[in-house]
C-alpha cells in the first residue's frame, strides 16, 4: 500500500514537473539559466579577490537582457555611469566634508538633475547607474562615521561592478549564446514568407471565386505586428553582430522596402477586390492565361526572396529577377492587349488599367528588392548619420515645473532627502541601503511611463520570506561557497526567468525580490548568522521601500486605465485630425504628403503608449477577461492606422486634380463622414461611453462611381482620364477594408465596460 501510494506520488510529480516545463519559454529559461551561473560565478570570485559579492550578484541581476548586444550595450553604460557617479560622490564629500545638510542638499539636487536629464538623454541607463552609484558611495561612508575609507569603497564599488559585468559578458557570450542577428534573419524571413501567403491569396481570390477575408486580414495583422519588432531587433543586432553593425544603414534601408513591398501587395490586392465587383473583368482575370503566368512569376520570384537571405551578399542579384526587369514592360504591355481583347466597357478599362498600374509597381519593386538585398553589404554605399533615440512622445517637452519630466525628476530627490530626515530624527539602521532601495524605484519610474507601487509590496513580501529562509534554514547546513552555488542557481532562477516577462509589472516585483534576496543574504568571505543584523538589514531595506512606496502612491499622477483611455481617445483624434488637414491639403501636394508623414508618426507614438499602458493594466480588479478584449482592440487599432495610410498614399498617387475636383462635392461628403466616425470615436471613448452606429458610405460611393460614368465619352478619346478615372475606383476600392476595420474597432471598444474599470479602481 505504502509502494502504491509512493508511486502515485511520483506519478504527480513527475506529471506536474512535465506539465511546468512545457510551458517554460525555452529563450526565457535560457537567459534565467545563464544569469544564474554568471551570479554564482560572479560571487565566487568576488570571495576569492576579497570583494563584494552582494555588488557583484546585483549588477549582473540587473543587467539580464534577452540579447547578447543589448547586455553589452547596458553594461557598458553601467560602469560609465557608475564609475562618473563614483567620483561626483568623493568631489561632493571633499567640497562638504563637515556640513551635513548642505552635503545632503547638493546630493538630492544632483539626483534631481541626473533622473531630468536621464528622460531625455540617449544613454538613460548610464544616468541611472549613475545616480545610484552618487547616492550610495556618498551616504555610506557618511553614516557609518568612516570618512576615511571613501575612496576605498569607491575602488572597490567601481572593481565589483567591472568584475560583474565580466562575468555576465562571458557567461551571456559563451553559454548559449543569442545575438540578435539571428533573430533578425528569423524575422525577415518570416516577414518574406508571410508577404508571399498574403500575395497568393490576394491573387486566388480572382481565380477561385473566393475572398479569402479572414485569411488575408489574419496575415496583415501579423505583418504589422512584426515589421516594428524588426527595427528594434535590427538596433540590437548592430551592437553584437559585425555585419549589422558595419551595415546598419544599408539594412535599414532595406526595412524601407520590406515594408513598402508589404503596401503594394495589399494596394494590389484592393485592385483585385475592385476587379472582382464586375462580373466580366472577374471571368477575363480568371480565364487569361498570360495573367495567371504573370502572377506565377511574381509569386516565384517572392520565393527567391526568401532563400536569397540564405545565401551570401555578394553583390549579384539574381539571375532570373534582373532578366525579368529587361522583360516587365513587354510582357505587361502584352498583358494588356490580351485582356483589352476581352473587356471594350469604359468602367472595366479604366479599373483594368488601374490594377495593371499596381501589378507593375510591385513587379519592378520586386526586383528592385533582389538587386537591394544582393547588395546590402556593399561597402560603396555611404553610411548617412544615425538618428538619435528619441524619448517617449509625453516627454519631448520644454522644462517647465509642472511638466511630467521634472515631477518625476524631484521625486527622486524627494525620496533622498525624507530618507536622510528618517535616519536623522530615528537613527534609522542601514541608512545608505535604505536611500538606496527607496532611489532606485523612483530611477526605474522615470524610465517607463508609470511604475505601479504595489510590486514594491510583493516583492518585499517575497523577498524577505526568500531571504530568511535561505539565511536561517539553509545556509547554516552548508559548508563552504560550492554547496550554496547549487542553492543559489535554484532560488535564483524563478526570479530571472520572470524578470524577462512581457508585463512590466511582473517583470518588477521578480527583479526588486532577486535584490532583496541578495541583499538578506550577504553572501561575504567571514559569513556569519545573526538575528539582528538580519533584522537591521531587513529594516533598512523595507524603508526605503516603503519611502518609494509612499511617495509613489501619493505623488503619482497616473491612473494605468485612465491613461489607456486617453491614449486611445489621442488616437482617434489624430485619425481625424489626418482627415481633416488632407481636406484642406490634397495628400497629392508636397504640404499634404508632409502632414501625412508627420501625423502617422503620431499614430505610432499613440499606438505604442497605449501598449505601454495596456501591459500596466490590473485586470484582476474587474471578473470579465478584459486581456483578451484589450489585445483584439490593440490589434484593431494598428491595423486600422496601416489601412488609412494605405488610404491616402493612394489618394496622393493621382497626377491631375481637375478629376477630383469634378467630384469635390461628393468627395467632401464622403471625407465629413470620416471626420465624424473618428470623432465620434475619441468623444465617446473619452466619456468612457459605447460607440454609437458608423455613418453608411455605401451611397455616397455609389454615388461617386456614377458620376464617373458620366466621363465616359471623355475617357473614350482621352487614356489619362480612363486611367485616372480606373484610380478614382481603387481609391474606392480601400473604403470597405477601411469600414471593416472601424467596425472592429468599434467592437472590440464597445466590448469593453470603461465605467467598471473606473469603479474597479476606486
Amino acid at each position: 500500500m505504502i509502494q502504491n501510494a509512493m508511486a502515485q506520488i511520483k506519478f504527480t510529480l513527475s506529471k506536474g514537473i512535465k506539465g511546468i516545463l512545457e510551458k517554460l519559454d525555452p529563450l526565457s529559461a535560457q537567459l534565467a539559466i545563464k544569469t544564474c551561473f554568471a551570479i554564482v560565478i560572479g560571487q565566487a570570485i568576488a570571495l576569492w579577490l576579497g570583494w563584494s559579492a552582494t555588488i557583484v550578484a546585483i549588477t549582473v541581476l540587473m543587467l539580464q537582457t534577452r540579447y547578447l548586444g543589448s547586455t553589452l550595450d547596458k553594461s557598458i553604460l553601467r560602469l560609465a555611469g557608475g564609475m562618473g557617479g563614483a567620483v561626483v560622490a568623493l568631489v561632493v564629500m571633499a567640497l562638504f566634508p563637515q556640513d551635513r545638510f548642505l552635503f545632503i542638499g547638493t546630493i538630492a539636487l544632483l539626483i534631481i538633475i541626473g533622473i531630468y536629464i536621464q528622460q531625455g538623454s540617449r544613454y538613460p541607463y548610464a544616468w541611472l547607474f549613475g545616480s545610484v552609484s552618487l547616492a550610495i558611495v556618498a551616504f555610506l561612508n557618511i553614516f557609518e562615521q568612516n570618512p576615511y575609507g571613501t575612496f576605498e569603497f569607491a575602488i572597490l564599488w567601481a572593481s565589483s561592478m567591472a568584475l560583474g559585468i565580466v562575468v555576465l559578458l562571458l557567461v551571456h557570450g559563451i553559454l548559449w549564446p543569442n545575438p540578435a542577428g539571428k533573430d533578425f534573419e528569423k524575422g525577415m524571413k518570416s516577414v518574406l514568407e508571410n508577404s508571399r501567403e498574403l500575395f497568393s491569396f490576394k491573387v486566388r481570390a480572382i481565380f477561385e471565386d473566393r475572398p479569402y477575408v479572414q485569411e488575408t486580414t489574419t496575415i496583415e495583422k501579423g505583418l504589422i505586428m512584426l515589421l516594428p519588432k524588426l527595427r528594434t531587433t535590427l538596433a540590437t543586432a548592430t551592437l553584437d553582430t559585425g555585419r549589422f553593425h558595419n551595415y546598419q544603414q544599408q539594412y535599414n534601408s532595406l526595412l524601407d522596402q520590406l515594408g513598402t513591398l508589404v503596401k503594394l501587395i495589399v494596394a494590389f490586392g484592393e485592385t483585385i477586390s475592385v476587379c472582382r465587383e464586375s462580373s466580366l473583368l472577374k471571368s477575363t482575370l480568371a480565364e487569361s492565361y498570360s495573367f495567371r503566368h504573370e502572377v506565377n512569376t511574381l509569386e516565384n520570384m517572392l520565393d527567391e526572396l526568401v532563400e536569397a537571405l540564405t545565401r551570401d551578399r555578394n553583390r549579384t542579384a539574381n539571375p532570373a529577377a534582373t532578366a525579368y526587369r529587361n522583360e516587365i514592360d513587354e510582357k505587361i504591355k502584352l498583358l494588356v492587349g490580351d485582356l483589352k481583347s476581352h473587356i471594350h466597357n469604359v468602367k472595366e478599362l479604366s479599373v483594368l488599367a488601374a490594377m495593371i498600374s499596381e501589378f507593375k509597381k510591385l513587379a519592378y519593386h520586386i526586383v528592385n528588392f533582389h538587386e537591394f538585398l544582393a547588395s546590402v553589404e556593399n561597402k560603396k554605399i555611404k553610411e548617412s548619420p544615425k538618428a538619435s533615440p528619441q524619448a517617449l512622445p509625453e516627454l519631448q517637452t520644454s522644462f517647465s515645473l509642472k511638466s511630467l519630466r521634472f515631477r518625476k525628476a524631484a521625486l527622486g530627490g524627494i525620496v533622498v532627502v525624507m530618507a536622510c530626515t528618517l535616519w536623522i530624527t530615528t537613527n534609522w539602521p542601514y541608512p545608505f541601503k535604505m536611500i538606496a532601495f527607496a532611489l532606485v524605484p523612483m530611477l526605474i519610474n522615470a524610465m517607463v511611463p508609470w511604475l505601479p507601487p504595489r510590486p514594491l509590496l510583493k516583492s518585499l513580501v517575497f523577498g524577505s520570506i526568500v531571504g530568511f529562509v535561505l539565511y536561517f534554514k539553509i545556509m547554516p547546513l552548508l559548508d563552504g561557497y560550492m554547496q550554496l552555488a547549487p542553492v543559489l542557481i535554484i532560488v535564483f532562477f524563478p526570479f530571472c526567468y520572470f524578470m524577462n516577462s512581457p508585463r512590466p509589472t511582473t517583470a518588477a516585483i521578480s527583479m526588486f525580490s532577486g535584490l532583496w534576496v541578495i541583499e538578506l543574504i550577504s553572501v561575504s568571505q567571514s559569513q556569519s548568522y545573526s538575528f539582528t543584523d538580519f533584522m537591521n538589514n531587513f529594516i533598512g531595506i523595507s524603508g526605503g521601500f516603503g519611502l518609494a512606496f509612499v511617495t509613489l502612491a501619493i505623488f503619482s499622477p497616473h491612473v494605468p486605465e485612465k491613461e489607456f483611455r486617453k491614449q486611445l481617445a489621442l488616437f482617434f483624434g489624430t485619425c481625424e485630425k489626418i482627415i481633416k488637414e488632407l481636406e484642406e491639403h490634397k495628400p497629392w501636394t508636397p504640404d499634404g504628403k508632409s502632414i501625412l508623414i508627420s501625423r502617422n508618426k503620431e499614430l505610432i507614438d499613440h499606438i505604442k503608449l497605449c501598449v505601454l499602458w495596456s501591459t500596466m493594466l490590473n485586470y484582476d480588479r474587474v471578473a470579465s477577461n478584459d486581456k483578451n478584449k484589450v489585445d483584439s482592440l490593440l490589434a484593431a487599432i494598428e491595423l486600422l492606422a496601416f489601412r488609412l495610410d494605405l488610404l491616402e498614399h493612394a489618394r496622393g498617387d493621382f497626377k491631375d486634380e481637375s478629376l477630383i475636383l469634378s467630384l469635390k462635392d461628393k468627395a467632401k461628403e464622403l471625407h465629413q463622414a470620416g471626420i465624424e466616425t473618428f470623432s465620434s470615436f475619441k468623444n465617446s471613448i473619452s466619456k468612457g461611453e459605447h460607440v454609437p452606429e458608423l455613418p453608411d458610405i455605401s451611397n455616397l460611393k455609389n454615388n461617386i462611381r456614377a458620376d464617373l460614368e458620366e466621363l465616359r465619352e471623355q475617357a473614350k478619346a482621352d487614356e489619362n482620364v480612363r486611367e485616372l478615372a480606373g484610380q478614382v475606383m481603387v481609391v474606392l476600392g480601400f473604403y470597405p477594408a477601411l469600414t471593416e476595420s472601424l467596425r472592429e474597432c468599434r467592437r472590440t471598444v464597445n466590448a469593453l465596460d470603461w465605467k467598471a474599470w473606473d469603479q474597479a479602481y476606486f
